[in-house]
Formats: C-alpha cells, sequence, structure tokens
C-alpha cells in the first residue's frame, strides 16, 4: 500500500501526524510505503524519519495552475489513499487535482472545542490528544483493530522524531548533543502575543535557577525565530546562550533532543522536544491542554492557572484578552515553574 499524507503547517501540527504514520509501520510493516507533502521551510522536521519514504514540498503562496502544476508528479507515484491531516482548501484541492485516489479526513471537533471554549466545562470538551485521534478515527473509518496499550507501549507519547546526525559541527559532544554540559532549553516566544509568558517572568525564572547551588553545572539554552524579537531582552549571563534566530529547524530540533528538559510556552517546539523523548514543562495561557494539545510523555507537565472562568478564551489562544490583567499568565508565577522545572532535573 502506497499513501501519501498531507499537512502544510506548523511544526507542532507536523509532529503530531507522526502518531499515525508511526502506527501504520507498526501495523503493517514494509507492506506500507508513505509519502510526505508539506509547504517549503517545513521539510526539515521529517527528515530522517524512518517510516517515511519521500518527502515533497509546495509553495503555500501557489495559485490554482501552479498548485496543480506541483501536483503533476504525484500523479505519477501511484498512490492507494491520501490521508489528509490538514483538511483546508489547499488540500481540497490537491485531492481534486488526484481525484482517484480514496482519502481520509478527520473531525476536528469544532463543536466540542466551540462548547469548551465558551461555557469553560471540560464535560463539554472530553477530546483525547490529537496523536491519539488520529490513530483512532482512521482505524474506526477503515475497520482496523488494535490495541491501544501495546501501540502506545511500541511508540511512546504516540509521537515520534529522528534527527539526521549528519551534519553535526565537530564540536558536538555526548553522542551529537551540542554541548558537553548538561542544559535546559527555553522557547519564550509564541505564534500570538496572548500566548507568551513574560519575558520578564523569564529573566526571573532564569535567575531562580542560575542561583540555585544545586543546578551549577546546567547551563541555559534560548531558542526563538528570528522575528521572535522579545528574546533580546532575556538577561545575559555566562551560563545562557541565546541561540535567538541563529537555527535551522533540524539544528533546533537536535538542541531540543538533547536537552535534559524543555521549558516554554504552548508552541510547536514543546512537540518537537516530546517527539524525540525530551521532558516538557509548558505553560498554557489562553488555551487550555483539555484542547488535545496537552504535553504527552508521563513526566512531562503542563502548568495552567486553576479555577479561571475566562480560560480558554480560544482554541489557537489568537484572541485578545479583554481584561486589563492577563490572568492565566500573571499569576503563574516564575517559582512555580522552577519548582515544576527542577522536579524533572
Amino acid at each position: 500500500m502506497k499513501i501519501l499524507c498531507l499537512r502544510f503547517s506548523s511544526i507542532g501540527d507536523i509532529v503530531l501526524c507522526t502518531s499515525l504514520i508511526n502506527f501504520l509501520k507498526f501495523k503493517f510493516g514494509e507492506k506500507v510505503e508513505i509519502d510526505f507533502l508539506t509547504s517549503f521551510g517545513y521539510e526539515s522536521i521529517l527528515e530522517g524519519h524512518p517510516n517515511i519514504n519521500n518527502i515533497y514540498s509546495i509553495d503555500r503562496k501557489s495559485n490554482f495552475s501552479q498548485l496543480y502544476k506541483s501536483t503533476q508528479k504525484l500523479q505519477r507515484q501511484d498512490y492507494d489513499m491520501i490521508i489528509d491531516f490538514h483538511g483546508s482548501l489547499r488540500s481540497l484541492m490537491i485531492k481534486i487535482f488526484l481525484w482517484d485516489i480514496p482519502a481520509v479526513t478527520f473531525s476536528k471537533h469544532k463543536l466540542k472545542r466551540f462548547l469548551f471554549v465558551r461555557f469553560k466545562k471540560k464535560s463539554m470538551s472530553s477530546l483525547a490528544p490529537v496523536s491519539e485521534r488520529y490513530v483512532d478515527q482512521f482505524c474506526h473509518k477503515l475497520g482496523i483493530s488494535y490495541n491501544r496499550q501495546d501501540f502506545v507501549k511500541y511508540n511512546q507519547g504516540m509521537t515520534d522524531l529522528k534527527v539526521s546526525q549528519t551534519s553535526l559541527p565537530t564540536s558536538y559532544h555526548r553522542e551529537g548533543s551540542p554541548r558537553s554540559c548538561p542544559y535546559i532549553v527555553f522557547y519564550p516566544a509564541a505564534s500570538s502575543p496572548t500566548k507568551k509568558w513574560s519575558i520578564e517572568y523569564f529573566n526571573q525564572l532564569i535567575r531562580i535557577f542560575l542561583e540555585d547551588p544545586n543546578y551549577i553545572n546546567f547551563e541555559i539554552i534560548i531558542i526563538a525565530g528570528k522575528n521572535d524579537n522579545e528574546c533580546t531582552h532575556i538577561d545575559k549571563h555566562d551560563r545562557v546562550t541565546n541561540l535567538q534566530g541563529k537555527l535551522s529547524l533540524s539544528k533546533t530540533a537536535i538542541w531540543l533532543k538533547h536537552a535534559v528538559v524543555c521549558v516554554g510556552n504552548d508552541t510547536g517546539l514543546a512537540h518537537m522536544a516530546e517527539a524525540q523523548g525530551t521532558p516538557v514543562v509548558t505553560l498554557f495561557g489562553p488555551t487550555h491542554p483539555d484542547l488535545g494539545f496537552a504535553p504527552l510523555l508521563k513526566q512531562s507537565k503542563a502548568l495552567v492557572v486553576p479555577a479561571l472562568t475566562c480560560q480558554p478564551c480560544s482554541h489557537t489562544g489568537s484572541k485578545a484578552c479583554y481584561l486589563k490583567e492577563q490572568l492565566c499568565f500573571s499569576r503563574l508565577k516564575p517559582k512555580e515553574v522552577f519548582d515544576q522545572m527542577v522536579d524533572l532535573l
């Protein structure tokens, strides 16, 4: 069986697709061949994954005719199935161009998400992690039976990434680690301002950690994109390395892979870290882990201010806060994050 998977963005969403990809290999072994189509710039997230045969990419700005031309080579691949993880207009157009190939799509549970966001009652959501929903819905639609416990044991966390070590600088240590000493990764950025714990709090957290004599051999690594300029306000210290804007996605994955723990906002880097077995401490502000994006590893932690009547205020966290003070983050104090973080060291 030859399968084409579609997911065009973003980092975390692409990583979560690997749950079903791994399941297919777990269930069918060498009988299945899997290709992945994504957007330019995201290919490196999946490079080296042992369960993906080929990775293709398209320009997200392509018009109708350009998109059609881009899919011409896919028509010659003789796919037996398309798995549409994205459910967008772009993926619909590709399925139309490849009209003779059966396609599987997924419910995004928009009504449940709306009810949870609107009425703030978990009972109205009851959403399993996205990575599990992919496997459950796929099996339900195709009438496939499987033992979830066996699969989770086989594929811890249900997502997985393999990082290529071929381009590592010779200065890297410890089986490809970028540092000879243990380190923690902080990622203070996020896709929208309301999803960002304050830089002031990050600086306080850094100071608390650096001043603790129990962790004097640890370093702190700051990772963010080139446009995440708030990271320029991170306090300088000889045990803090700020790599904001200096890493490719593949290099970012390497730093996350070898960290002892990763700490930051509800972003794709948290999923990327966990997919490589690194535990995370994820700070949830306007979003909520019960919407399906909670950390998956048993040792990882999801920090949420309890008993807030305004949380979650949106599914994606992009909605502006209507309060004078964003309580979901202002009440999440650095000392609390520190305690949860060092519990994983």
